[in-house]
């Protein structure tokens, strides 16, 4: 990417005009006033996902974006520059920022751990903040975003490999780790199905098996058989080869995730019929 007059400005490859989503044009333009608990990041890489296409394509893909709009949402970067607030994050420390740049922090849901849902909340880019700036994506030369929106990443992990981590990680991660039930009875260990392999599946087939669930694999067809077993599932089923497929595991599951690319054909009362009914976790209500 070419210089870049920093900090005045940012750089990136911007989507012009949605119906040539596919040729983004190098642009320039101005970051958002940096406040006190911004960070700065130098991007080393950032990660493609479906999402970002999706919204580039504008009203053929999620709808009508603001243009100029620089995608992506998988980023990975440098901390070169903090607010005077921040305490989180220091001066060069690698970090990763995914699919929201921004949220108040104050409210109900952001103090009860529910940021993502924050009603003031900003997304990475196409979103708009408070003094009408429309934030900016990854694929460029800098972000800026609030500190505590930003991941910290530990050395083992290259760059590369951290950036999905960013979106179809934390999508998995965060039902896994919220749902994935604890001190079962008689020291059971929890179940997890993870309907469909495409990406997030394969990251939730891993994080569930290394939160201590054994993990079931359901899609329509054997294709992925080997790569399931490879990533840890305990057990692998075709749900195309049989349409009673459900009765063997009724009532078996803890906990049902759905990593499919959507819902057509997928028969929704079988793979509710799985799932068990929590009492261990209702009589926390009563």
């Amino acid at each position: 990417m070419p210089s870049v007059n920093y900090p005045e400005e940012f750089a990136g490859f911007a989507v012009v005009d949605t119906k040539e989503w596919s040729k983004q044009k190098y642009t320039t333009y101005k970051p958002k006033e940096f406040g006190d608990y911004d960070l700065d990041i130098e991007i080393e890489c950032c990660g493609i996902c479906g999402s970002d296409l999706l919204t580039a394509q504008g009203g053929e893909g999620w709808g009508e974006i603001k243009l100029p709009q620089v995608v992506g949402h998988e980023i990975i970067g440098k901390v070169i520059k903090k607010g005077p607030k921040v305490t989180l994050h220091e001066i060069g420390d690698r970090v990763g920022l995914g699919a929201q740049c921004y949220a108040c922090l104050e409210c109900k849901r952001c103090k009860e751990k529910n940021i993502q849902y924050c009603p003031h909340g900003v997304t990475t880019y196409d979103g708009k903040y408070a003094d009408g700036y429309v934030s900016q994506g990854g694929y460029a030369s800098h972000v800026r975003a609030h500190e505590y929106m930003f991941f910290p990443i530990p050395k083992e992990i290259k760059s590369s490999d951290a950036g999905p981590l960013m979106c179809g990680g934390l999508t998995v991660f965060s039902p896994l780790k919220r749902n994935i039930p604890k001190d079962l009875p008689n020291g059971e260990k929890p179940k997890v199905a993870i309907l469909g392999l495409g990406g997030l599946g394969h990251m939730a087939v891993m994080y569930a098996k290394a939160l201590g669930a054994d993990v079931y694999v359901f899609t329509r067809s054997e294709n992925k058989k080997d790569q399931a077993l490879e990533l840890g599932a305990k057990e692998f089923i075709a749900t195309g080869k049989n349409d009673d497929w459900h009765e063997e595991y009724f009532d078996s599951f803890d906990l049902v995730l759905n990593c499919a690319i959507g819902l057509a054909g997928l028969n929704l009362d079988a793979f509710l019929s799985i799932l068990k009914v929590q009492d261990q976790w209702l009589k926390k209500f009563h």
